[in-house]
């Protein structure tokens, strides 16, 4: 799968980028550098299917692929991850985690209109809306 990440540089984004290419996907790193560092993703230069592009976001870029999953930037605009200070400790992992769980659980509820900050802001002010979103996820299966 071909997948794009943009602030692929910095702290979340070079730990996506690494599992992503662990899991074999082809992978675009797009990043302005400010507060990115190019060594960051300096293991992938080279591999054929890794590309990193310098680039600011706000600006429109034309990619001559298609990309298939633009997890970063859904995680940046609708959570805003990349404004989270939760640097100690396992904290930011584990938020990331919590994070990609409410992006997919978001991305599946299809009843209510809008991308994921919308869902997510309807999810806070209505308890039912929270409830049905919720109610997606599987129970936990039991071993003896």
């Amino acid at each position: 799968m071909k997948i794009l990440v943009t602030g692929g540089a910095g702290f979340i984004g070079s730990h996506l980028i690494d599992r992503l290419m662990t899991e074999a996907h082809e992978v675009i790193c797009l990043n302005n550098f400010y507060t990115g560092r190019k060594g960051s993703v300096l293991k992938w230069i080279g591999y054929p299917y890794f590309e990193l592009i310098r680039h600011e976001i706000t600006e429109p870029i034309r990619l001559e692929m298609g990309i298939e999953n633009q997890l970063h930037w859904i995680l940046d605009v609708g959570f805003r991850e990349d404004q989270s200070r939760a640097t100690q400790g396992y904290c930011a992992e584990n938020l990331a985690v919590i994070r990609h769980l409410a992006v997919n659980l978001l991305s599946q509820e299809k009843s209510a209109k809008g991308g994921t900050r919308a869902k997510r802001l309807k999810a806070g002010w209505d308890d039912q809306y929270l409830t049905k979103i919720l109610a997606q996820v599987p129970p936990p299966s039991r071993k003896l």
